[in-house]
């Protein structure tokens, strides 16, 4: 599930970086990348995972020229915790040759189906963008305002 955030007044925000001469595309990504970092940040601490190490991954991409956009998702590593943010329905393991894995009493057991009962969602992405939903779009809002200060800063400096 995608939360989207729209920018009021960033058209004229964004035609104001260009006409000073900012990298409108750099200062975007920047300020982008600095609120999905709070995001990335409390969902590694809410990951159901026992594990030590980064849980959620950020990647920041440009799909048309006058967007950007974030996402924050398990890291490759950790791809198993997509499966705690939505759960999964009882649904048939089968394999070839075997299945095989260590059973109760620590006996080794093999099969060749197995019956998974599924697993109830523990969602831990979600909760995590809406907790940190308002200070990211204040580091968003913290970020375009400092590069606004920095092109008069030197728009005045070459006057």
């Amino acid at each position: 599930m995608a939360k989207y955030v729209k920018l009021e007044g960033g058209d004229e925000l964004i035609a104001e970086l260009a006409r000073m001469g900012v990298n409108v595309k750099k200062s975007l990504r920047g300020a982008i990348r600095a609120g999905a970092k709070l995001v990335q940040a409390e969902a590694d601490a809410r990951a159901p995972s026992s594990r030590a190490g980064k849980k959620a991954a950020l990647q920041v991409s440009s799909p048309k020229r006058d967007q950007v956009e974030a996402r924050v998702k398990p890291t490759r590593k950790r791809w198993y915790l997509r499966f705690f943010e939505t759960g999964t329905a009882p649904h048939e393991i089968a394999g070839r040759p075997l299945l095989a894995f260590e059973g109760e009493g620590g006996r080794f057991v093999r099969a060749r189906r197995i019956k998974h009962p599924g697993m109830p969602a523990r969602p831990w992405l979600r909760p995590a963008l809406e907790a940190q939903s308002d200070a990211a779009v204040a580091a968003i809002g913290e970020s375009l305002r400092a590069a606004v200060v920095e092109a008069r800063i030197t728009a005045e400096g070459n006057e």
